[in-house]
């Protein structure tokens, strides 16, 4: 495999990965507007803040892939 396939291929694998990022973060982000009303029962804590994690670890998710995605190719990439 030459190394402009390899690269072409990793480019959409970072692509894919930044795609899921952005969709659980679009999810996310609907949850916490849905349940913002509600508050746990036993703490009272608002669901919204709950629900805020996967907006932030899918944000997370998709600024790893994008900065993976534009980053130089390595010197020691495999030449298979």
């Amino acid at each position: 495999m030459s190394v402009g396939r390899w690269w072409r291929q990793r480019r959409a694998r970072l692509l894919q990965l930044w795609g899921v990022g952005l969709l659980a973060a679009w999810y996310g982000i609907k949850l916490c507007m849905l349940n913002r009303t509600l508050a746990t029962p036993g703490l009272e804590v608002n669901l919204a803040w709950l629900y805020a994690s996967s907006v932030v670890g899918g944000l997370l998710i998709a600024v790893y892939g994008f900065a993976m995605m534009i980053s130089p190719l390595p010197q020691d990439a495999p030449q298979h």
